[in-house]
């Protein structure tokens, strides 16, 4: 427990003395080096050169979790666990859906009282839901369920802390953290997760300080819409200079590491609200799109302009009921 904590939040930084397992035994090193590999990927900006910088820091993070199973090292069936959310992170981070699903179709049980392991697996899995790449039986509603009945559980044991989860699960998934925040009969200890949620349009705005430029608001929409992780898509970025002062504002220090801030566009929640069969959620995802917007307003010459301008007429098709939560994902993988 005590390393497993401090993995998940970086305390003691990126180097230094591994901690115990508990008082008395010994640390299980590769738990604390996957860990530090994950927090080195989210440290590193998901733009330029240094986008595959962090996509080599995830693919460290898999080779140590697949070299403790070839080592045998795991004893604990919560280390097993572990290591696949942190292999379906790392997936997840890479754009590699259809291997994270793999990770994720196989979770083992979890004891109850493992609240932390519990949150974030299923956070992957929520995270997985809200993509366009996800299987059919990775369903909203169901991670969305098996969330509520974990906060919920959280909130009547004394050990445990809703709040606390909440952070962690922002901390790692923060789209998944948004849509509990933003559903109808909303998670509260998630609330303070809308800041990750940007307003776009006249103006844009993310982290309720963090003022974007029009043309730099365009990339990270296309980006928290996972554009930029294709393989088949070919993501110009542009206003590099833009880019450049305004990177440093998403970057933010959590305890005694760095994190780069990855905004989530409005469209990612009101496409999982709008997949369940329930009028109020349907009528929450208007009511998200007219609050935060789809696309940012501008006359600038931006070289993606077509597929934002794609992304916004498909999801207005979906809340005009012209498109199934199915067809926007085609859309949305066909988008050029």
């Amino acid at each position: 427990m005590m390393q497993r904590n401090a993995a998940l939040w970086g305390i003691g930084g990126l180097t230094g003395e591994v901690p115990p397992t508990a008082l008395g035994e010994e640390p299980f090193g590769w738990i604390t080096e996957a860990m530090r590999a994950l927090m080195m990927a989210t440290a590193t900006p998901r733009e330029g050169k240094e986008a595959e910088e962090r996509a080599a820091h995830f693919a460290t993070a898999l080779h140590i979790c697949e070299q403790s199973d070839d080592d045998g090292l795991r004893i604990y069936q919560w280390q097993h666990v572990f290591a696949k959310w942190v292999r379906a992170t790392a997936y997840l981070g890479r754009g590699e859906f259809s291997s994270a699903a793999g990770v994720l179709e196989r979770l083992d049980a979890l004891p109850d009282e493992m609240f932390d392991v519990r949150v974030l697996s299923l956070g992957a899995g929520l995270e997985l839901a809200l993509s366009w790449a996800a299987p059919e039986d990775f369903s909203v509603a169901k991670f969305e369920s098996k969330l509520r009945k974990v906060f919920a559980e959280a909130e009547k044991i004394r050990y445990a802390s809703a709040p606390g989860l909440a952070k962690l699960l922002q901390r790692w998934h923060p789209t998944a953290a948004a849509y509990l925040a933003l559903m109808p009969d909303p998670i509260t200890a998630c609330a303070f997760a809308v800041r990750n949620v940007m307003k776009v349009g006249q103006q844009n705005l993310v982290f309720d300080d963090v003022t974007l430029p029009p043309v730099y608001a365009c990339d990270l929409v296309l980006r928290a819409l996972d554009f930029d992780l294709r393989r088949d898509f070919s993501f110009i970025q542009s206003d590099l200079g833009g880019s450049r002062r305004k990177k440093k504002d998403l970057l933010q220090q959590v305890g005694e590491v760095t994190l780069w801030r990855q905004p989530v566009s409005a469209v990612r929640i009101a496409y999982g609200l709008l997949s369940h069969r329930n009028d109020v959620y349907h009528f929450r995802a208007r009511s998200i799109l007219a609050t935060y917007g789809i696309r940012p307003t501008t006359t600038a010459i931006y070289p993606m302009m077509g597929t934002l301008e794609a992304v916004e007429r498909a999801t207005r098709d979906l809340l005009e009921g012209n498109l199934t939560p199915k067809g926007l994902t085609r859309k949305m993988l066909e988008a050029q």
